[in-house]
């Protein structure tokens, strides 16, 4: 349309290989026939050519000016008008990234919309740029301590590796111990301690508990960016100009820890049931009836103080905007060039002046916070 209308397309396509092997101290599937081996090299696995796929991705973007017909509604006062929008999306292909299951998360991607216009006036010596953006998004990494804590280490894996070696002090409640350990694991995938090669060997009193941590295991969050753009360029005179900018933006968190989300949704059941439960082990020579100790740490004391609190206080920023960003931000910027035609052009022609202030909001570092009953804790995200 005689330049009027100008368009962008863009199209990319992204794949992403992967493969991995498990190097385990307690079952060794590179030399099954060695399993005390400690030393490995490439020689000792078998990679294919050509690694598996493991994602990929189409994205596209596209983008529109839209210009004053000045041959057919000429503007006056050498003033022009055009609008824009834009619309591009992107993804990293990030392997091997799994959840506690072991089931593959989607790649991190995102989103960006904007659009605005731009105005020039008294052939441009003023000009006016304003824009609105959102950009959003999903899936990316995400993984605090409390995950590990609740889906592996402190309340799974570790905690059962402690209760099936009860026999090396207590062999009288080793039954009432592997009961309780198959209690626990009763809500999850059939595999999933398979996945982590849970193990105990040896015998009374030489039980020994391990497992492997697998590989790539987190958990995500996504993140949403709104803000707008405001540009402002005028220039008096050919050696005189003065640029300004404002710029109003926040980001909110949202979707945070899915995957734990719904992991101690599916645990708090069975966690509740073994709340009695010693942490460890029982005292030695504990019969069933007896009272415990009030030194024992239970399993529900650990269960509050290491995985519910922390768990709640991290999920605690969701939809809230981050602090650590500055909401509104300005920019002034001016520059006087001497030379033929300006004041002192003789005298100082090649020479140049100029000066900048720039204005930023107040930056928050946190919350204020007040601790509940149950010592989790509240955000208030009006006051950062």
């Amino acid at each position: 349309l005689q330049d009027h209308l100008i368009t962008l397309l863009g199209w990319r396509r992204d794949e992403d290989y992967f493969d991995r092997r498990t190097i385990s101290f307690v079952t060794n599937p590179a030399d099954l026939n060695d399993p005390g081996k400690v030393h490995y090299g490439f020689n000792d696995f078998s990679f294919p050519r050509t690694p598996p796929p493991n994602v990929a991705k189409e994205i596209k973007s596209y983008s529109a000016v839209l210009r004053w017909p000045q041959k057919l509604i000429k503007l006056p006062a050498g003033t022009d008008f055009s609008v824009f929008y834009n619309r591009s999306e992107n993804f990293t292909p990030l392997g091997g990234r799994v959840n506690a299951f072991n089931e593959p998360h989607p790649p991190p991607q995102g989103k960006t919309k904007e659009y605005g216009f731009n105005f020039s006036a008294l052939n441009d010596k003023l000009i006016l740029r304003v824009n609105r953006f959102e950009t959003a998004v999903q899936g990316q990494s995400f993984t605090p301590f409390v995950y590990n804590l609740a889906t592996v280490n402190v309340l799974m894996h570790t905690m059962a590796q402690a209760w099936a070696v009860e026999g090396n002090t207590n062999p009288h409640l080793v039954a009432m111990r592997n009961a309780d350990i198959e209690l626990l694991y009763s809500p999850l995938p059939a595999n999933y301690r398979e996945l982590y090669q849970w193990r105990v060997t040896g015998t009374a009193p030489n039980l020994v508990g391990n497992y492997v941590a697998l590989s790539g295991s987190g958990d995500t969050t996504d993140y949403t960016a709104k803000g707008t753009e405001i540009e402002f360029v005028y220039n008096p005179t050919r050696s005189w100009r003065i640029l300004m900018n404002v710029a109003q933006q926040e980001t909110v968190q949202s979707n945070t820890l899915p995957f734990l989300k719904r992991f101690i949704a599916l645990m708090l059941p069975v966690w509740n049931q073994l709340r009695e439960r010693p942490r460890n082990n029982y005292p030695l020579g504990w019969q069933p009836g007896d009272p415990l100790p009030a030194t024992v740490q239970t399993y529900g004391d650990y269960l509050d103080l290491d995985v519910l609190v922390p768990f709640a206080t991290a999920i605690a920023t969701e939809g809230s905007a981050s602090a650590e960003q500055r909401k509104w931000r300005a920019n002034l910027v001016t520059s006087y060039s001497f030379g033929r035609g300006s004041i002192f052009g003789e005298k100082l022609n090649g020479w140049s002046i100029g000066g900048a202030v720039r204005w930023q909001d107040k930056l928050g570092i946190g919350y204020p916070t007040t601790r509940n009953p149950n010592s989790s804790v509240t955000l208030d995200f009006a006051h950062p």
